[in-house]
């Protein structure tokens, strides 16, 4: 099931998978870049001019992939992944996003 996506995110969900969980909700991951409320390490470093390095881009372009390609496989054997971040990211393109009652301030 453990696809080479090298990243941890995907490995949880497909851990979470295997442990039996019908529904997987994410935290604090968004690969966005701006405001207070994100959730990459691409917020960690300051860049130049404010533009993220061309490798880094290509890494998260990768990782993005992966969550796609795990995302897909998982809800095809039935399994319900939503992402709780508050931050809008390039995951919202194919993870439905929500907001859990006690997450709410």
């Amino acid at each position: 099931m453990f696809q080479r996506t090298g990243n941890t995110g995907t490995y949880a969900l497909e851990a979470a998978a295997l442990l039996g969980f019908k529904e997987i909700r994410m935290l604090g991951i968004d690969f966005c870049f701006t405001g207070p409320q994100t959730h990459s390490w691409g917020t960690q470093t300051k860049h130049k001019g404010g533009a993220m390095p061309k490798r880094r881009a290509k890494l998260i372009e990768r990782d993005v992939r992966g969550f796609k390609d795990v995302y897909r496989r998982l809800t095809q054997l039935g399994i319900r992944i939503v992402n709780e971040s508050p931050a809008d990211g390039p995951l919202d393109a194919f993870i439905p996003r929500e907001r859990s009652q006690w997450l709410k301030t």
